[in-house]
């Protein structure tokens, strides 16, 4: 009998600690820019206008990262009409392993956001268009941005400010949010991202959320990784490192060691009156 349930709970055990766990985790935006770009000492705050990026949850299940989302504050009605009117795309994700500078993978937007310095026409052309719901996962090796680069890379799509009065707004003008189709053009396709993006907002909505949901994950496991990301106008911009959780359910693992401590104790035996 004691081998019996010793063999029960021996299964339990294993059955738990190999059953699927997820986990999301939460990471606030405060960072006010990337390293090697530096914001014009006129304006030293985090978010220039809109959107306000508060954090961005990263959802892992086991060993791999399969989905991302994006939380954007947008306290006031006037926030909400300039988010409609703005239709402001997303940048590309940058994920750097072991934080060794270097971009390990890119989650990049289909859709070129380089506006052309000749007019505003490409910036109303890629305003009106609609964020593509299909992203690929690219393993890269693309250096972090660096000084001498900010206005010359062939790394970066860069940010590019159209407005009335351009040299008022250019608070993060060249600001890198996008990988150069030329820095990709040998990288490996590794997975797909299925991308939800809120083109507009209700006015009655304080947070819009965007979601990347990965096909196949990436594996990550007990790693430090860095993500990079911001939008098209780079208002503002998210550069964190975190560690990723351990996918091991421990509690679940004592529980299942518990459960076979037990079978393997004698039953008292019970006296005849």
């Amino acid at each position: 009998m004691r081998t019996t349930s010793f063999f029960w709970a021996a299964a339990l055990t294993l059955l738990l600690s190999t059953t699927s766990w997820a986990n999301t985790i939460y990471v606030n935006d405060s960072s006010n820019n990337w390293p090697g770009y530096s914001l014009s000492s006129t304006y030293t705050s985090d978010v220039i206008g809109i959107p306000n990026i508060t954090n961005i949850g990263f959802t892992f299940s086991n060993h791999s990262l399969t989905s991302i989302m994006v939380d954007f504050n947008l306290p006031t009605k006037s926030n909400v009409s300039e988010w409609n009117s703005l239709r402001i795309k997303p940048g590309d994700f940058f994920i750097d392993i072991n934080s060794d500078k270097t971009w390990d993978y890119v989650i990049h937007n289909p859709t070129n956001l380089v506006y052309k310095t000749t007019g505003p026409s490409n910036y109303f052309a890629i305003k009106s268009s609609n964020v593509s719901t299909t992203w690929s996962v690219y393993k890269t090796n693309i250096s972090y941005l660096t000084k001498k680069d900010i206005k010359n890379t062939s790394l970066y799509n860069m940010s590019t400010v159209f407005e009335t009065n351009q040299n008022s707004y250019d608070w993060r003008k060249n600001h890198p949010i996008q990988a150069a189709t030329s820095s990709l053009k040998n990288a490996q396709v590794t997975d797909t991202a299925s991308v939800i993006w809120p083109e507009t907002a209700a006015y009655n909505t304080k947070d819009i959320f965007a979601t990347w949901d990965l096909g196949n994950g990436l594996s990550l496991s007990g790693k430090t990784i860095t993500v990079a990301f911001t939008v098209s106008c780079a208002n503002d911009v998210f550069f964190e490192t975190f560690n990723v959780p351990n996918p091991e359910p421990v509690s679940v693992l004592l529980i299942g060691a518990g459960l076979a401590g037990i079978a393997c104790l004698p039953k008292r035996r019970r006296h005849r009156m």
